[in-house]
């Protein structure tokens, strides 16, 4: 499903569901969308899929890449959620949040068995949540839109912009 009723209000020649090989706008460039979530452009420093958490960096060029709970344990990173997938050095939006939800095609790639409406995690595996893992790297106000069984892309809802639960600095 492809993003529904969701649009940019800011900057409106901001494309969400495409990336490009040239910068259209400045790395680090935010938009806001019409359901009031916040989008960040980047460049991808590696392949990246579709809808996987990945880390921002805060660098002059914002680099964009999957996110594992290692990573979110060394520096608390800036974190988005492409709706695309990225090859190698192209550009483009993560959805950082708020908003979702059902029927609007924001969607996370999470574990088997995820329930609905609870707490997620980051895993080992580079741009997964699961439910499952309680370790200190809550997404905060990240859940999914219903419960799964397989691992999947699945809609999701934040109430808040991405972020973990840590405080201890940004990567």
């Amino acid at each position: 499903m492809a993003l529904s009723g969701i649009f940019p209000v800011m900057l409106a020649t901001a494309r969400y569901e495409e990336t490009s090989t040239d910068a259209k706008f400045e790395t680090g460039t935010c938009s806001m969308d019409n359901q009031g979530g916040m989008w960040v452009y980047a460049k991808a420093s590696e392949t990246i899929a579709a809808y996987v958490l990945s880390k921002i960096s805060t660098a002059a060029v914002r680099l964009a890449e999957p996110v594992a709970d290692p990573d979110i344990n060394a520096l608390v990173p800036m974190l988005g959620i492409p709706q695309v997938a990225f090859a190698s050095g192209e550009f483009g939006w993560f959805w950082r949040g708020p908003g979702g939800g059902v029927g609007k095609g924001i969607k996370v790639l999470a574990a088997a068995n995820c329930a609905l409406n609870v707490l997620l995690f980051a895993t080992a595996v580079d741009g997964v949540v699961d439910d499952a893992v309680v370790t200190d790297d809550a997404i905060a106000g990240l859940t999914l839109c219903a419960s799964i069984t397989t691992a999947a892309a699945a809609e999701c809802y934040a109430s808040v912009c991405l972020s973990c639960n840590l405080d201890e600095g940004v990567a």
